[in-house]
């Protein structure tokens, strides 16, 4: 990240006063900027987090405010410059419940959920700088159109568990469709939890770049046991597929799309994981794709699924989880195919 955008306001934070004005003038310039109410409460509250900091672990710095644009996005950057003592373990400081000031520890991380982008640059001794950035959410086509793609998704919990470690995320936007798949490591109340705080996380970023989506959602599930994970954009009008995946998660395409670069790679969302390889593949008509967790068995041939090959993508995930689950797991399967007229 770069640093100071030329229209940056600076102010200085040693006192409770400081960080008041910080949070005011940081709503005001994102309700100025095109954010709406909640989303300029948000960046107030990151303001107040990364100003707070200051204090707690440098006692006095400096935060910067600031609009900024790219890639024909707007959106805002606060960034704070201090000489407190800095952080030994960057990604370690944004777990929740770490601290080194006997406070809750909750301040990074709640950061890196309201803002898209969180960059700490600090040598562990006497200079830390902390950027942070949130960009205006794409509004729907003003056009009308409707998504070529039926995406459809079915999941149940381990049959002896009351609650699910599997999950998943569905959204539109633009000319935009995105798929994630996530499975909890293990089962039961832990999965489940690991699991929740990766979809609410991408639920609120769900627009990020694929890789970014990645470090976000592994950063919000470190105080967690870890999710694996996969998650594919689909573009409307040049018909691209963008895959990136982390840990064991089953990718099954269709004879009709020849292109296969659907690679994972091995790790876990939330624990030390691996910078995920982003694929691109194009879509091809007649094609199918199914994301599935490892409580559905990889063995099953497209042929099996021939019942209901011409069905909606929600009842072709819904018979694959009736039909292909193991018994001792949670089970989820998401299914991508053209949208019939």
């Amino acid at each position: 990240m770069s640093s100071e955008p030329d229209n940056s306001e600076i102010f200085p934070v040693s006192n409770q006063g400081d960080v008041t004005l910080v949070k005011r003038k940081a709503k005001e310039l994102a309700l100025n900027s095109g954010f709406n109410e909640s989303e300029a409460e948000e960046v107030s509250i990151a303001a107040i987090e990364l100003s707070g900091n200051i204090i707690k672990h440098a006692q006095f710095g400096s935060i910067s405010i600031a609009n900024i644009e790219s890639a024909n996005r707007k959106g805002i950057q606060i960034e704070t410059k201090d000489k407190g003592p800095g952080f030994s373990d960057i990604e370690k400081s944004m777990t929740d419940g770490f601290s080194t000031s006997g406070t809750l520890g909750y301040g990074l991380g709640s950061v890196n959920r309201l803002m898209d982008e969180l960059n700490i640059t600090s040598d562990g001794k006497k200079k830390t700088i902390i950027t942070a950035r949130k960009w205006i959410k794409t509004r729907p086509a003003a056009t009308g159109a409707v998504c070529p793609y039926d995406i459809g998704a079915a999941t149940r919990a381990h049959p002896k568990m009351n609650v699910n470690g599997d999950s998943f995320v569905i959204k539109h936007w633009g000319n935009r469709a995105l798929a994630v798949i996530i499975d909890g490591v293990g089962h039961g109340q832990f999965a489940h939890h690991a699991a929740s705080a990766a979809r609410m996380y991408v639920e609120k970023h769900f627009d990020l770049p694929l890789e970014a989506m990645f470090t976000g959602a592994s950063r919000a599930c470190r105080a967690t046991r870890g999710v694996v994970m996969a998650g594919a954009v689909f573009e409307w009008d040049t018909g691209l597929i963008r895959f990136a995946s982390v840990g064991n998660i089953e990718v099954k395409i269709n004879e009709n799309i020849k292109q296969r670069n659907f690679n994972v790679r091995r790790g876990i969302v939330g624990l030390n994981m691996p910078k995920p390889l982003v694929n691109e593949n194009k879509w091809e008509k007649g094609g199918v794709i199914v994301m599935q967790t490892d409580g559905i068995t990889s063995r099953w041939e497209w042929k099996q699924v021939m019942p209901v090959i011409n069905r909606s993508a929600s009842v072709m995930a819904q018979y694959l989880t009736q039909n292909f689950s193991k018994d001792h797991d949670d089970a989820t399967a998401i299914v991508i195919k053209e949208r019939k007229a």
